[in-house]
């Protein structure tokens, strides 16, 4: 699975979608998917899914 599909359908943290798509960390992550895709991990999150995650972080 894709770092913008663990945004898109999970409440994961950064940390550990950068673990998970093997990134150094999530500012690694956050930095490369920022020159991707135009926008922050925090805002791509935001216009995927505003308000409703069909799985828990826990």
């Amino acid at each position: 699975m894709a770092a913008q599909d663990y945004l898109a359908i999970t409440e994961q943290t950064l940390e550990v979608i950068a673990e998970l798509t093997g990134f150094a960390d999530g500012a690694h992550l956050s930095r490369v998917f920022k020159e991707g895709t135009g926008m922050a991990p925090s805002q791509f999150r935001r216009h995927s899914h505003p308000t409703d995650f069909p799985y828990s972080a826990d």
